[in-house]
């Protein structure tokens, strides 16, 4: 089984890294945990000041009938970030550090936006909502408007436990399970079909958080080893808009695309890349321009590419999927994922 280089004892590293959290970390999935056992999405959050004091912690309560005093239950709206940002005072100084278990959804995002948090720190991807944190292309006052700083996703065992039971209960249905297989999640998803057909899902429902990451820490170790390989790091997309003679407007994305790889390329096969990229672009990419560059942390693939619309939002989309697609296919040994996307209007 596999643990690390300083705790090859899976058991040990698990613990060790279990104790290295600070206790907002800790306490966000102990609160995810609970949602856990109760039957409702395995996410929990936390909000703490600057100093580390936990001010307020929740949790999921999408299935619940009741909820403590200003927190939501038994709709979509009652996520852990949400149930979080309800009890913080209105018109509080943006000082409050966010951590949550989950990268944030579309909604707790905006909720993010409106709230007093200065900085967000999440555990676990979810490509489901890559993008969907930058609202500054929606008017020229949010574009003016500090942003709350972003952390994440965690790159060790802990970020993929806070994906992996998520995963768990009514959080997977088979059209998110889709989306995300074709966002390159089937390893874990994978792994929590393996889990729930021999019972082991259950089982975990009667021991504690950090119990729970001590049995699944081999798991996790192991998709680890399979997934990270090979991951996308910093990807930033930012579109200018070029207006005609009609006022017709074309958003021009560029990207750039950190690469780690199982094994570096060599010389004569960055072309070869670079090609296999270009051809995963899809039609909806009008001009594509790829070029590649060596450093010190291994190679970068800048991408530049056209898409016909008018609309930023879905030239982001756009833009990521095409991306996505075509790292997959130029390096098809390991699945790509897209970490950290940022994306601005010029």
């Amino acid at each position: 089984m596999p643990g690390d280089a300083f705790f090859p004892d899976p058991a040990v590293a698990a613990e060790h890294l279990w104790a290295s959290l600070d206790e907002a970390w800790q306490e966000a999935f102990r609160q995810a945990w609970d949602a856990f056992r109760t039957g409702n999405i395995a996410v929990g959050a936390c909000a703490a000041s600057p100093d580390g004091s936990i001010v307020h912690a929740a949790r999921n309560r999408v299935a619940d009938r009741s909820a403590p005093a200003g927190e939501i239950f038994g709709s979509a709206l009652a996520h852990a970030e949400m149930n979080v940002l309800a009890r913080l005072p209105y018109r509080a100084a943006r000082k409050f550090v966010l951590t949550t278990t989950l990268e944030p959804c579309i909604q707790c995002s905006a909720a993010i936006r409106l709230g007093p948090v200065e900085a967000v720190r999440f555990a676990g991807a979810d490509p489901l909502w890559d993008g969907c944190h930058d609202f500054s292309p929606l008017s020229r006052r949010e574009a003016a408007r500090n942003k709350a700083v972003l952390s994440g996703p965690r790159s060790d065992e802990v970020g993929l436990f806070g994906t992996l039971i998520s995963r768990f209960g009514p959080g997977l249905n088979q059209q998110t399970d889709a989306q995300l297989r074709a966002l390159g999640e089937g390893d874990s998803l994978d792994l929590v079909a393996r889990l729930e057909a021999a019972g082991e899902v259950r089982a975990l429902r009667a021991v504690t958080v950090q119990d729970a990451f001590g049995r699944l820490y081999p798991h996790l170790a192991a998709l680890r080893e399979r997934v990270g390989r090979l991951q996308a790091y910093g990807w930033h997309i930012g579109c200018g808009c070029a207006r005609g003679r009609r006022a017709r407007v074309m958003l021009t994305s560029d990207a750039t695309a950190w690469l780690e790889l199982a094994r570096e390329f060599a010389d004569d096969e960055l072309p070869d890349l670079v090609a296999a990229v270009i051809d995963g672009l899809d039609a909806r990419v009008l001009d594509r321009s790829v070029g590649t560059t060596r450093t010190a942390g291994g190679t970068q693939v800048r991408v530049s590419m056209r898409l016909g619309t008018e609309n930023p939002w879905i030239a982001q989309e756009q833009a990521l999927t095409a991306l996505r697609d075509a790292f997959d296919s130029a390096v098809p040994q390991r699945a790509c994922k897209a970490r950290d996307l940022a994306f601005s209007a010029a």
